[in-house]
């Protein structure tokens, strides 16, 4: 049983550096372009979305290896959740960090 779990271990770190390159962790905090798509749509329906993402939103993103992105949204304020089975992808980092 011990085995089984150092495996799973393994395998889940393994997973999670072949996903994140080192560039993605050292994301700082300021606004970013989020995109989604419904995988049975086509490109151009795509939704944009600009955001403001904290640290919190950040480890967010990191601990759940970009499934989850969570932030504010730059034209309403409104925070918004966005998951990566709706298609939704951080695309471009907008206007530097927030330092």
């Amino acid at each position: 049983m011990k085995h089984r779990v150092a495996r799973s271990v393994l395998a889940s770190l393994a997973l999670a550096s072949a996903v994140w390159s080192s560039s993605a962790w050292a994301l700082d905090p300021g606004n970013y372009t989020v995109q989604c798509s419904p995988p049975d749509s086509a490109r151009g329906d795509a939704a944009t979305f600009d955001i403001s993402m904290d640290k919190i939103d950040l480890l967010t993103l990191r601990r759940t290896y970009g499934a989850v992105i969570s932030g504010v949204r730059l034209d309403d304020g409104k925070r918004v959740i966005l998951t990566g089975d709706r298609g939704c992808a951080l695309t471009e980092l907008r206007n530097g960090s927030s330092k």
